[in-house]
């Protein structure tokens, strides 16, 4: 088995990757909500134009990507797979088989999120458009946000039956991103001059 602060420098490396992923995510829930507000897009449209659409798509290739690496099947790269078959020889039998259980829960998000990323983000198919590629794999936010849970509760309860360490997720951009497209639509240079979407 592998040196314990060895070990524990990886499992803070994903719980690191996952933080990111979190609070990436949580922008680009915060973006998707205000598109159905007219006078918010048309202030993007008008004052801003392109850079929220380039905002939102950084922030769903890094969620991607993030997300990915965590059950990469490659054996010579970090994964939930490989981290917990390291860990084994200190967690009791019923330990394994839960955190195993719920590495296997990731699996069928993790092949829509793995298709995103080798046809869209990390690589550009030549098979299908991009738009076809979203449709061919189907993912709707709320699997994400259930992957993301799901990926916490292992890390954590990796570092709490290991290390004694509760690892907290505790995401706050997505809230941040919301207040600044509201600032940004109250103080609306567009909608003061009259311009405001009908």
């Amino acid at each position: 088995m592998k040196d314990s602060q060895e070990l524990q420098k990886e499992l803070e490396t994903f719980f690191g990757v996952l933080e990111d992923a979190t609070e990436t995510f949580g922008i680009w829930q915060a973006c998707q909500q205000s598109h159905g507000d007219n006078e918010t897009v048309n202030m993007f449209n008008s004052t801003y134009p392109g850079l929220f659409v380039w905002i939102e798509h950084s922030l769903l290739a890094n969620s991607v990507n993030c997300l990915c690496f965590l059950n990469e099947r490659r054996k010579d790269t970090l994964n939930f797979g490989s981290l917990l078959s390291r860990f084994k020889e200190s967690l009791s039998d019923t330990s394994y088989r839960e955190l195993e259980s719920k590495i296997s829960e990731l699996k069928p998000v993790w092949v829509k999120l793995s298709m995103l990323r080798n046809e869209i983000f990390a690589h550009r198919t030549g098979k299908r458009a991009i738009e076809d590629s979203f449709s061919k794999a189907s993912i709707a936010p709320v699997e994400i946000e259930s992957y993301i849970k799901t990926a916490q509760f292992i890390v954590r309860r990796l570092g709490v039956l290991r290390y004694g360490v509760t690892y907290h997720f505790t995401p706050s951009s997505g809230a941040t991103m919301a207040r600044l497209i509201q600032d940004l639509r109250s103080n609306n240079s567009f909608k003061a001059d009259g311009f405001a979407a009908a």
